[in-house]
C-alpha cells in the first residue's frame, strides 16, 4: 500500500511520528521493508522508527531475522544496549563466551 499510495506515508508520519517495533526479528520481511524503504525513506525528517529485539532470538522461519542489510546500506543506525539488567551474572558471562556480535556488561547496580 505504501508503494501504490504515497499519501499514506505522509498521513502515517503526521499521526504517528514515533513507531516502535518490538521483537523485530520475527516481523514479516514485507512489513520491515515497507517501514524502512517506503515510510522512512519518504518521511525521514517527520518519523522515527525504533526496532527492538535480537536477531539471535528469532523463533519463526518467516521473520526478517536481522536488519544488517539496512544497517550496511545506512538506511538505519544500529544502537546497542550493552547493560543486561534481566540476567544473572553467570548468564551474562556465558552469553559473552557464546556470542561474538555483542558484549554485554554487568550493570553497577547488579548484585554480585
Amino acid at each position: 500500500m505504501f508503494q501504490n499510495y504515497k499519501l499514506l506515508t505522509t498521513i502515517l508520519a503526521d499521526k504517528f511520528p514515533y513507531i516502535l517495533v518490538d521483537e523485530y526479528q520475527d516481523t514479516a520481511v514485507e512489513t520491515t521493508d515497507a517501514l524502512i524503504n517506503s515510510l522512512l525513506s519518504r518521511q525521514k525528517p517527520k518519523v522515527q522508527l525504533g526496532f527492538y529485539g535480537d536477531s539471535y532470538q528469532k523463533i519463526y522461519d518467516t521473520g526478517v531475522g536481522s536488519l544488517e542489510t539496512f544497517i550496511q546500506e545506512e538506511k538505519i543506525t544500529l544502537v546497542t544496549k550493552q547493560e543486561n539488567y534481566r540476567s544473572s551474572i553467570n548468564v551474562i558471562n556465558l552469553l559473552n563466551k557464546v556470542r561474538t556480535n555483542i558484549k554485554q556488561i554487568i550493570p553497577d547496580s547488579a548484585e554480585k
